[in-house]
């Protein structure tokens, strides 16, 4: 009794063609505009998956109009007609109320929290008194969960919504509260702070402590009818929305009043740090001395909120619990492009360096220096070919505004085939958030650069920096950011535009454009299991004046996998000089192996090209295969396992089919 044979017997049906697309229910958006959103037409297929992206696209519409509870369902009637099996569609929505976000509060879990509740209102996309999008609500927990600072397995973030029965409208609220995160319409009775029906994002359990919760139409989880019944149909539905229950739609609201409730000024918010965009760093991995990050927010306009009608309510309730963010540790790695390099790490992503110790107690439990969501490190990573001592702080929400503000000071040295680098020097960086998607950064470089033990012969474009060098430039950057995580994100994009000018001992420009994008292409109902597709392009160019040190250079498991470490430059006497322009590209596509997503595969595909001037000369192209394995107890990053192979290269080039970056940290 130990096999057993499996038959399975399938009955194919009937291939149905969509005959007719009906839109019903719809009130504040015309059946033109659901049809402009929409690419299911009559004469296709029927088709479930796509009809489900139309759906989201519809609920989407409505989440941003603040129809949080928004119903779509596409119903199937199954007809078959003189043997032609054909399907009508029938858009049934319920478009609902229009909320607002009253109220926003903080829980933070354990015995001695010492986390600022500001820390999650600055990470939030939205705040009091914006209109109550379903898909920024689910972003909030996605920016919980991968801002480090609190656990995200199954006690991780979660987030509740519940409906406030308040008619009474504040029309002037207060707006001089700091960042004006802590405005809350109080209520002026005791019936009025009466919390009604809610839900949550996390477990999709309702609750009602003072009423039972409103009535569902239909289930988001019912099963497909057969053919040849009418009987309604629920499409799938995105995360953020599926978990949400849905009451009925009061009949006294007019279109009126939803149509001509005008949105708030947006609330800005910076995505955090990006771990995986390469920061000016001249070792194998990032550090903190990349570019800054922020966030911001808005202050209402009081004139806005006289204008609008009485919008209803909800109140939005935050359940955390928070990481371990301060760390110790001994490390030991080895890549592809550094060699062996040891590590030691004292760092806290949780600092407040206005918090010092007032007593013992604050020692032992924790809360001393820490709660402000500040970043302070301190680094030693000597190695057998590059070594890198750093002291870095930064705010990413300074004194709760739309500025951060970052100081590091470092000293680096590497042993480049070509010669010796050492740098000593120090980095000011501030930013802001102009808008909840753009912002701005400034950032103040100076170093001291020492080079030695230049290749013999030497070329001129090398002698003439070998000793020491000051370098000093002013950066400035504006960045787009739409992802939905700074850290492995799964959709959205990144755009990045930079210039900077050295001045004093060196003097030239240089222009730097950076992009990426992503997509979902595949994930299971429960919203793990994603594949994603990425694909990133560079443009950088710099001035005639721009020093051998400070000039472009490809290769690695970093920039172009199939390449050694600066292996595609242009060389001059045998020594590889850098370029004044650098293209380079990629696409790469990722899927997880094991259900726990420790393991997963990527494909890729690398390209471009680093040249004296402006053109496509001299482009190159690899294709390949890596593995990416993530071990809890050696750190948060995956060990890195790529094989690449160059399809067009220069017969100058350094070519490295195999590239890797192992590392354990304890």
């Amino acid at each position: 009794k130990s096999k057993i044979e499996l038959n399975y017997e399938i009955t194919e049906g009937k291939r149905y063609r969509i005959r007719n697309i009906d839109v019903v229910g719809n009130q504040v958006l015309s059946e033109e505009e659901i049809r402009g959103m929409t690419k299911v037409v009559a004469g296709q297929d029927y088709n479930a998956r796509h009809i489900a992206k139309d759906v989201d696209a519809i609920r989407t519409k409505y989440g941003e109009q603040g129809r949080l509870y928004a119903q779509v369902d596409a119903v199937p009637v199954w007809t078959d007609d003189n043997d032609a099996a054909v399907v009508d569609i029938r858009y049934k929505i319920n478009e609902d109320k229009v909320y607002r976000v009253r109220q926003f509060d903080v829980h933070i879990a354990g015995d001695h929290p010492h986390t600022k509740t500001n820390l999650i209102r600055n990470l939030s996309p939205i705040q009091p008194g914006d209109l109550a999008d379903p898909k920024k609500i689910y972003l909030l927990k996605r920016r919980l969960e991968g801002s480090q600072y609190f656990d995200t397995g199954p006690a991780g973030p979660r987030i509740d919504t519940n409906i406030v029965k308040n008619d009474n409208w504040i029309q002037q609220p207060d707006v001089s509260v700091a960042r004006g995160q802590n405005f809350v319409p109080a209520p002026s009775t005791a019936a009025d702070s009466q919390i009604g029906a809610g839900h949550s994002l996390l477990t999709g359990t309702a609750f009602s402590p003072t009423e039972p919760p409103p009535a569902r139409r239909s289930s988001p989880k019912q099963s497909s009818p057969k053919p040849g019944t009418s009987e309604p149909q629920s499409v799938a539905r995105p995360y953020f929305v599926e978990m949400q229950a849905e009451p009925e739609v009061d009949p006294s609201e007019s279109k009126s009043d939803s149509a001509k409730l005008a949105p708030l000024t947006p609330v800005f918010r910076a995505q955090s740090q990006d771990p995986l965009k390469p920061p000016a760093d001249f070792g194998f991995d990032n550090s903190p001395q990349g570019d800054p990050f922020g966030n911001a927010i808005r202050n209402p306009d009081p004139g806005d909120w006289e204008r609008m009608p009485p919008p209803d309510f909800i109140d939005i309730d935050t359940y955390v619990n928070e990481a371990r963010t301060g760390r110790l540790m001994f490390g030991v790695g080895v890549n592809s492009d550094a060699g062996i390099v040891g590590n030691i790490v004292l760092s806290e992503q949780n600092f407040d360096i206005m918090r010092p110790p007032t007593s013992w107690a604050d020692v032992w439990n924790g809360t001393a220096w820490r709660g402000g969501g500040q970043r302070f490190r301190i680094e030693a990573m000597p190695g057998s070919q590059v070594s890198r001592y750093l002291v870095d702080w930064s705010d990413p929400y300074f004194m709760d505004s739309n500025y951060n503000l970052g100081v590091s000071g470092f000293f680096f040295q590497r042993y480049y085939n070509d010669w010796t680098e050492q740098r000593l020097g120090g980095r000011v960086r501030v930013g802001r958030q102009f808008t909840q998607r753009w912002s701005g950064a400034l950032a103040l470089r100076l170093e001291d650069v020492n080079v030695s033990n230049p290749r013999v012969p030497t070329p001129p474009e090398l002698a003439s920096v070998v000793g020491d060098n000051f370098l000093s430039t002013l950066r400035a950057s504006v960045m787009h950011d739409t992802r939905d995580a700074a850290f492995l994100p799964s959709e959205g994009h990144y755009l990045e535009l930079s210039v900077e000018q050295a001045f004093n001992e060196f003097n030239y420009t240089r222009l730097e454009a950076e992009g990426r994008k992503y997509y979902t292409t595949y994930q299971r109902a429960d919203g793990g299991g994603r594949h994603t597709v990425t694909l990133r392009g560079q443009a950088s160019w710099s001035g005639d004046d721009t020093p051998i040190f400070e000039k472009f250079y490809a290769g690695g498991f970093q920039t172009f996998r199939g390449f050694a470490f600066r292996g595609v430059s242009p060389i001059d006497t045998n020594v590889r000089v850098g370029g004044n322009w650098m293209l380079l590209g990629g696409a790469e596509y990722m899927l997880p192996v094991t259900a726990n997503e420790m393991i997963k595969t990527v494909a890729f595909t690398d390209f471009g090209t680093v040249t004296d001037r402006a053109s496509f000369d001299n482009f190159r192209l690899s294709v390949g295969a890596g593995l990416r394995i993530t071990v809890p107890a050696m750190g948060p990053v995956p060990i890195a396992l790529d094989f690449a192979y160059p399809i067009l290269k220069e017969d100058f080039d350094k070519r490295q089919v195999f590239s890797f970056y192992v590392g354990i940290n304890r």
